[in-house]
């Protein structure tokens, strides 16, 4: 009798300490989820006006890497065009559901973090998490960058917990997951060694067997349906060709030197550089804990890096995105440590988790203001704006668009078709001057040559493409420049507020002209 009650008390104990753990990370949830809704009417994105562009196209019957040009594989744009079959507009709608998958990363790096560390830890790397300024903000687009970090914090996290509970279904799942990140984009295959590098700190050599064939399972059927389906319909070539060589054209480590690295690197951290100082004591601390949990993470952190910046040729600020998962487990490994130090040399010391968890944003929240919410500094009401003077000045069906792709959905108007590989395909005309030339200077000639055949009277052209075809005058967009110039005239420049493009400048079409 006695030893029942104490069995009994022992679980109500263990009850109750899963509910005060659940309380701290579903308030996370609450103000990570709070902070990203904040920023969803603001900001565009012309890589999210690109997916959205691509989701339409498909909702339309197109195919993708034939009809319609992608450079990454699929999955967000997948992702994106079931909403087109319910809305003409759906960028609120898409925004949400992206925001949503974002703040269930906040509860996955809980989940490793405890299972790894401990409580604390997880809590601590979930906060940084839920309150960093530039992956809230970035919490909305719909991106390969957005989606990247939460499919791998998946991806891990249920792969530790299915280690660690010895439950198939988890590691399957987990499985599942990873194949979704190489269906997200090329970098995601380096998921891969990572879940490879937890999986001895959980199980004995005489499982490993059993796990690889649960992931397996998990892994394998999606990317072979996936596959199979490019087979058949003709598309497998130049699948490949554009997510292995069209897009990866520009990788190279010796591109930059060191101090460009450098240089692009300090920017990144420019949004919170307080909370890189935690990675830092954690890199320390980390093995005081256990030191086959800290290699794990600090390989995890640099092959992040390698991954996302060092094996490109350039560095854009949202792939630090990817790095912040590892990192802000570091931070939280510190501040755990460093409780639990405070907690053994001062007795009374009983510091609640929500105190840990308050000097987390107290750490963040100064950089709140710096942060730029409306990158590039236009927000939806000025696109909006925009796309009722588009559509005042073109009067035909087609837009010729060298800024943001969302124009043509917000003014419901068609992309003009270009010429590859001798067939057509919806490719985005900013794509082509972006310097990556996915069109031939040939393919370039016949793009043109098309759409003098086009109804298109209005042209919209960001000031950085303007000094690129005008007066840098690219060879490559030569074609280009001839036809704006033979065919339209240069009717003003919007001046909205300074961008990273800077301002816009509009073509509108002789009235001469056919």
């Amino acid at each position: 009798m006695e030893a029942s009650n104490v069995s009994t008390d022992h679980s109500n104990k263990i009850v109750l300490r899963e509910r005060y753990q659940f309380f701290p990370i579903l308030l996370l949830l609450i103000i990570g989820c709070i902070l990203r809704f904040c920023t969803i009417g603001f900001g565009t994105n012309v890589d999210e006006g690109d997916y959205l562009m691509q989701g339409r196209e498909l909702a339309r019957g197109l195919w993708p890497y034939l009809d319609v040009h992608l450079n990454k594989p699929p999955l967000v744009t997948i992702l994106g065009f079931p909403f087109f079959l319910i809305s003409d507009i759906p960028i609120i709608p898409v925004r949400i559901f992206m925001t949503l998958l974002s703040v269930s990363s906040i509860f996955a790096l809980w989940i490793l973090g405890r299972e790894l560390i401990d409580d604390y830890a997880g809590l601590f790397a979930a906060a940084f998490l839920a309150f960093d300024p530039y992956a809230a903000i970035w919490a909305k687009y719909l991106h390969v960058s957005t989606l990247a970090p939460t499919l791998a914090l998946w991806t891990l996290s249920l792969l530790a917990l299915g280690l660690r509970n010895n439950r198939r279904r988890m590691l399957i799942l987990s499985g599942f997951f990873a194949s979704l990140c190489l269906l997200n984009k090329q970098t995601g295959i380096f998921v891969l060694p990572i879940a490879a590098l937890l999986i001895p700190i959980f199980s004995q050599r005489n499982q490993l067997k059993r796990v690889m064939l649960y992931f397996g399972v998990g892994f394998f059927p999606l990317l072979a349906v996936f596959g199979l389906w490019m087979l058949l319909m003709g598309a497998l070539q130049p699948f490949l060709y554009n997510v292995l060589y069209g897009n990866m054209a520009m990788s190279g480590f010796f591109h930059y030197t060191l101090a460009d690295r450098w240089s692009e690197f300090r920017a990144v951290m420019f949004f919170n550089p307080l909370s890189w100082w935690f990675v830092v004591l954690g890199l320390l601390s980390v093995f005081f804990r256990r030191w086959s949990i800290g290699l794990f993470i600090i390989l995890w952190l640099f092959v992040e890096i390698w991954a996302n910046m060092l094996a490109l040729s350039h560095v854009w600020q949202h792939y630090i995105l990817a790095l912040m998962p590892p990192a802000y487990l570091l931070s939280g490994v510190f501040l755990s440590w460093a409780l639990t130090i405070l907690q053994k040399k001062i007795e009374a010391l009983r510091l609640p988790i929500s105190a840990g968890i308050g000097f987390v944003l107290l750490c963040t929240a100064p950089f709140w203001p710096r942060a730029n919410w409306a990158y590039p500094n236009i927000t939806m009401e000025d696109e909006r704006a925009l796309a009722a003077f588009i559509r005042r000045n073109c009067s035909t069906d087609y837009l010729l668009c060298f800024v943001n792709s969302a124009f043509y959905i917000w003014t419901d108007k068609e992309i003009p078709p270009s010429v590859r590989d001798g067939r057509q395909e919806r490719i985005p005309p900013f794509m082509n001057t972006a310097g990556r030339k996915y069109l031939t200077a040939d393919e370039m000639k016949q793009t043109v040559e098309l759409w003098k055949t086009l109804p298109m009277d209005f042209c919209l052209m960001y000031e950085k493409y303007y000094r690129q075809i005008f007066i840098d005058r690219d060879p490559h967009l030569e074609p280009v420049r001839r036809f704006l110039e033979d065919e339209f005239t240069q009717t003003q420049d919007i001046r909205t507020k300074p961008t990273y493009y800077a301002h816009m400048i509009c073509f509108k079409k002789f009235p001469h002209s056919p």
